[in-house]
């Protein structure tokens, strides 16, 4: 079963790859007649197929996006805490001359330094030569 005409059929768009991967593998059960129910039995309705897939998949996604988000909120902690001082003051300088809003140059300043600790120093040694 081609669970990309089932999805389009019905109206649904699943934009997430996991959960695409999982809604395909749990629709592949059904179409082989293996998929069964909580209570045991096989499912031999496609909404009721469907239905198991959208809940398996959107458990399959939560499971698979929660240590993804965990570390980001840890590399974020880590840029915020880990910047120079004296370089995030000379990356607003710089970024302010690009925008008037002080926000907006900060963050700029911090997206580079979270790439490169030394940017403005190595940015001000370029300029001077």
């Amino acid at each position: 079963m081609d669970i990309e005409r089932v999805l389009r059929k019905n109206l649904i768009v699943v934009k997430e790859s996991p959960k695409k991967k999982k809604m395909e593998t749990v629709m592949h059960e059904y179409g082989k007649g293996d998929l069964k129910s909580s209570s045991g039995e096989k499912v031999k309705d496609k909404k009721q197929a469907l239905a198991i897939a959208f809940s398996e998949a959107d458990r399959h996604a939560k499971k698979a996006n929660t240590g993804n988000i965990t570390e980001l909120k840890d590399q974020k902690m880590k840029v915020l805490h880990n910047v120079d001082p004296r370089e995030l003051m000379a990356g607003i300088d710089v970024e302010f001359e690009h925008t008037n809003d002080r926000q907006i140059a900060e963050k700029i300043a911090r997206d580079h330094l979270s790439e490169d600790r030394e940017y403005y120093t190595k940015l001000k040694q370029v300029e001077t030569e």
